[in-house]
């Protein structure tokens, strides 16, 4: 999921703000990415697999290369377009914030900046565009557990998932239960077992170290957590489809492509 994603490098192309009324048009792969925030909407999206109804005060991610089909009575939108340097086969997201007047603010301070185009405009406008991530990454990725007797170990799951020490032992010592009681509870309240919770975290911190380039897959593999390579890239294809190779050669071939498209702009 991108908003679930803590490291978003990219390169904004334009920030715009629309007031349309839309019959139903079609988009083909566009080779840039958008986010957008609806003040005032009754729009649909239609990709190959969803349907988004968009009405007031949400925040929409479409990925680039993506085709889709786009209609609306009306829709007061701020969007912001830009360049993606991370994971590639990207799905198209939204979601309703429960804040929504924090984003109306932000999105609305992201346009002004880049309309009035001072010094480092550029700048300024990333900088604004990192806090919206920021709050997104927040409200999406942090999981909220109703229940109080799971507060202090699910904390603690957040900051050492990556420990290759970490345990379901440890987790139902801090929830002072026993580990039959643990599993039960954390998969009533999240819908996974602890384990696959863990693994999944795991497996996505272990895409987006592949995806900043900065390092080797055994080092991945041990940064995330995993004490074997064998079964971390088995691990890896099983969530995502592909082996970590085959991620990273992906990710090379997106990113010489997105470099491509920066050139292209620059001209």
């Amino acid at each position: 999921m991108f908003f679930a994603q803590e490291n978003i490098p990219f390169m904004i192309l334009d920030v715009q703000e629309l007031y349309q009324a839309v019959p139903p048009s079609y988009n083909a792969k566009r080779r840039f990415n958008a986010l957008s925030f609806r003040y005032e909407s009754d729009a649909v999206i239609e990709t190959d697999n969803k349907v988004c109804h968009l009405t007031d005060n949400a925040i929409c991610f479409v990925p680039a290369n993506v085709n889709y089909t786009r209609s609306a009575k009306k829709d007061h939108v701020i969007v912001v377009h830009f360049l993606y340097f991370g994971e590639t086969n990207l799905k198209m997201e939204y979601f309703y914030p429960e804040n929504a007047e924090k984003y109306r603010k932000s999105f609305l301070r992201l346009f002004k900046v880049w309309q009035e185009k001072d010094v480092a405009y550029k700048m300024k406008a990333a900088a604004v565009l990192y806090e919206i991530f920021a709050d997104i990454f927040t409200e999406c990725r942090r999981p909220v557990t109703k229940n109080p007797l799971l507060s202090g170990s699910v904390d603690y799951l957040l900051k050492n998932y990556c420990s290759p020490e970490l345990s379901i032992e440890q987790l139902a010592e801090i929830a002072h239960m026993s580990e039959v009681y643990f599993r039960k509870l954390f998969k009533e309240e999240f819908g996974v077992s602890p384990k696959k919770y863990i693994v999944d975290l795991r497996i996505k911190y272990a895409a987006e170290l592949i995806s900043s380039g900065y390092y080797n897959l055994s080092e991945v593999c041990a940064m995330a957590g995993f004490t074997d390579y064998k079964h971390f890239s088995v691990t890896f294809k099983e969530k995502l489809g592909c082996s970590p190779s085959q991620y990273l050669s992906e990710y090379e071939k997106h990113t010489k492509l997105a470099e491509e498209s920066v050139n292209f702009l620059q001209k």
